[in-house]
């Protein structure tokens, strides 16, 4: 498919700042239409879906809890969208001096890691503090925004070396975690899915958790979990439906479950999403 290329320079963000957060939710022209970034970096964080990320004619398979960056002059697109959400910091080089990059060293393209849910955690609340003083824009704020992105840059490298540190499985994991995330709703067994990477049930268990840091039916549980939270507070679909379509096919199952790890059942928790105490 021909894509039309849009040439994107920082001052068409409008901004003064040196960095810009976004929420980058895809709309129908994300398939038709692709940018260039002209003289400006660019650091994602997936949120929540997935998709094809492709840079550089380069596809990239994107799903929730990767970290990738973009290089200044790169072009790129995405195809096949499903419910993506992406956190997205635009930067010019200008943010710090050439001395600050080396120490702290500059986004280099390409994927980074992959997130586990406790660390997705800490990186999206180190996120979420630099975006409220990104957005609130006073000069204290604005002095802040800076050291809060290096922050931010440290403790995304300090995880990555963690993760490269635990092994060589990490391609293993990886491949299977997409598998999770792009099939949580249907029925899946570890020992499908560690045929799949080539590892017997209990070693890929043991690979899987070293690197999540829980087990993979842990995991499923908690992609479960998070897409019924997501269709409870955002749909009128019934409860029951909700559970099949999170993967749970007994619906007592699913209201024990969910109480168990939420601590409400899946009826109060999305009666407090109604609520205007919620939020």
């Amino acid at each position: 498919m021909s894509r039309e290329i849009q040439n994107a320079v920082f001052s068409s963000f409008g901004s003064e700042h040196r960095l810009v957060i976004l929420t980058d939710v895809p709309g129908p022209f994300w398939e038709q239409i692709g940018w260039r970034h002209m003289d400006f970096l660019s650091l994602y964080l997936v949120r929540r879906g997935r998709a094809t990320h492709v840079i550089e004619g380069q596809p990239f398979e994107v799903a929730r809890g990767d970290v990738y960056a973009m290089a200044p002059g790169q072009a790129h697109w995405f195809t096949h969208c499903d419910r993506l959400v992406l956190d997205t910091i635009h930067i010019r080089p200008e943010l710090f001096d050439e001395a600050t990059w080396e120490t702290l060293g500059v986004p280099r393209p390409g994927r980074w890691l992959h997130l586990t849910p406790s660390s997705h955690a800490q990186i999206a609340e180190c996120w979420s503090e630099l975006r409220d003083e990104w957005e609130q824009g006073s000069p204290i704020s604005r002095w802040l925004v800076a050291p809060l992105f290096g922050r931010l840059l440290v403790r995304l490298e300090r995880l990555g070396r963690r993760v490269g540190e635990s092994g060589h499985h990490e391609e293993t994991v990886a491949s299977a975690v997409r598998y999770l995330e792009e099939r949580f709703a249907e029925p899946v067994r570890i020992e499908q899915l560690a045929r799949l990477v080539f590892l017997s049930p209990d070693r890929f268990t043991e690979v899987f958790a070293a690197a999540m840091g829980q087990s993979p039916r842990d995991y499923l549980k908690h992609l479960r979990l998070e897409c019924a939270k997501n269709l409870l507070s955002t749909t009128t679909t019934p409860i029951a439906r909700i559970g099949l379509l999170s993967g749970f096919s007994d619906p007592a199952y699913f209201a024990r479950i969910f109480k168990e790890n939420v601590g409400v059942s899946p009826r109060l928790w999305r009666d407090s999403c109604k609520s205007p105490e919620s939020g």
